[in-house]
């Protein structure tokens, strides 16, 4: 048996271990695209690849259309847009992301995405939220990421699916592994590990799930609970 009280860790980046000024280099599995998808970063092999059912998508890209949204289509890990615009302008700005503008994207009507994404306002991500997420029932994982987005993944992928993929790859029992997040599509990684924390500048419902609060990410929050579970100084 191992005499470490945890075996895997599971780290958010933006807003949870990472503040405006860290890059950080790791050769550990990735988990991208909210849950869809999962690599390992020093010999590329793929744990997960999820797709996002083709008609799904492409009832999200013609609603889209109609409302005059700004959607993000990832597919074969490239990011398409219909057109530039302010959020896709927001969007680069904040991931550094390469965007590829292709005027329609009923061009890919046969090809499954890996995920799509809305970015508005907070207001109108939050009221999209509340009528798209019954809609899309059984038919995509609706949540939102960030105040701005609104990401729509294959039904029955999220962040705590992945994790657990991650840890039967590894062999590591459910109960030895740590998760840290900050916002509502951690949640799932959050409740499945054995102990789930959120940072202190968490969403109210995120730090509901949690089994503690961390500091701040900008106050190395992370760091903080992980030095004091492992005896580090």
């Amino acid at each position: 048996m191992s005499a470490l009280p945890y075996e895997l860790i599971s780290l958010d980046l933006d807003l949870t271990l990472l503040n405006e000024h860290h890059q950080i280099e790791l050769d550990t599995p990735t988990i991208a695209y909210n849950g869809a998808f999962i690599k390992k970063a020093n010999d590329g092999v793929m744990l997960l690849d999820e797709h996002l059912d083709v008609a799904t998508a492409q009832e999200i890209v013609e609603y889209c259309a109609r409302h005059d949204l700004h959607l993000n289509y990832y597919l074969d890990d490239t990011l398409y847009t219909a057109q530039s615009t302010v959020w896709s302008d927001l969007y680069a700005a904040r991931t550094g992301s390469v965007i590829n503008a292709v005027g329609d994207l009923s061009i890919f009507a046969e090809r499954a995405p890996t995920k799509v994404l809305i970015v508005d306002e907070p207001e109108v991500i939050l009221r999209l939220c509340s009528e798209l997420t019954p809609h899309f029932a059984g038919r995509a994982y609706v949540t939102i990421s960030n105040a701005e987005y609104l990401e729509f993944m294959p039904p029955h992928v999220d962040k705590g699916q992945a994790l657990a993929v991650v840890a039967e790859y590894y062999g590591i029992a459910q109960d030895k592994v740590i998760a840290f997040g900050d916002a509502g599509n951690d949640v799932p990684a959050i409740r499945w590990a054995g102990l789930g924390v959120a940072m202190d500048n968490a969403k109210p419902d995120v730090k509901a799930v949690a089994d503690r609060i961390a500091p701040p990410y900008d106050e190395d929050g992370v760091a903080v609970v992980l030095e004091e579970i492992f005896g580090l100084s």
